[in-house]
């Protein structure tokens, strides 16, 4: 008579990883370019008045998606404590100042921010 083998219960653990990031477009160029000190973030490819910048030393990975044109979609996973600066791009004018008051450009200057994703 065959004996029964046991199996060993294995218990799955998912160990999920929290971190900061941005996301947005950025030039293929600028992707690959070794020089300067920051990455240049867009988060909507048709507003380039309103960015993000990061320090590259910041960075800690950059996920690259689909590209639209010369612009590329990345998110850059920052490291703890990574400053980014979300910048409005304007003339010194009271038309330029009326950007500040748009709805639009609001929208998407509250996108220019880091986030917090799973890994």
């Amino acid at each position: 008579m065959a004996t029964k083998k046991s199996v060993p219960i294995v218990k799955v653990v998912q160990s999920s990883r929290e971190a900061m990031a941005v996301t947005g477009y950025m030039t293929r160029v600028s992707l690959q370019a070794s020089d300067g000190d920051f990455f240049v973030v867009l988060p909507d490819v048709d507003v380039p008045q309103i960015r993000m910048r990061v320090r590259k030393a910041d960075v800690a990975e950059i996920r690259k998606g689909h590209a639209k044109g010369d612009m590329v979609l990345a998110q850059l996973i920052l490291v703890d404590g990574a400053k980014v600066e979300s910048v409005t791009e304007t003339l010194a004018t009271d038309d330029g100042m009326k950007a500040f008051h748009d709805p639009v450009l609001n929208r998407v200057r509250q996108e220019a921010v880091a986030k917090k994703i799973m890994m």
